[in-house]
């Protein structure tokens, strides 16, 4: 129990880094948002979408590490392991994905940040309300 809580706690922070030096290399944004096939006008607002969904995940990953450090889900084991894997995938996908459409980076979110947060929150609703009752 107390490696998957370090392991976790490890792979949150790494993804958070890699998110962190993305934001902060506009080039790599630039590249990793052109398409071969994408025309001139359809790449202007690209950079900007994915601008956008670096921060949202910066911000639910920020959200995600203080959880793991409150302890809400720390006797949940299946909320840990999938944390584990989707934070890691969304880690190795940002270290040796080369090209994609900034649409990816949507999916990408929602896949690696959006998913543990809500599997946080509902285990987090269900606290409360076993609590009450």
């Amino acid at each position: 129990m107390k490696n998957l809580l370090s392991i976790r706690f490890l792979i949150l922070i790494t993804h958070l880094m890699l998110l962190v030096n993305h934001i902060h290399d506009k080039a790599g944004d630039t590249r990793l948002c052109f398409v071969k096939s994408q025309l001139t006008s359809d790449f202007e607002p690209s950079p900007t979408q994915l601008i956008k969904s670096l921060y949202t995940s910066i911000v639910l990953v920020i959200f995600e590490v203080i959880v793991c450090m409150i302890g809400v889900s720390i006797f949940y084991p299946f909320v840990g392991l999938f944390s584990i894997f989707a934070h890691g995938s969304a880690t190795l996908v940002l270290l040796y994905g080369n090209e994609w459409s900034c649409s990816f980076a949507w999916w990408l979110m929602s896949e690696s940040c959006l998913l543990p947060v809500l599997g946080e929150l509902v285990l987090f609703v269900r606290l409360i309300i076993s609590r009450m009752y």
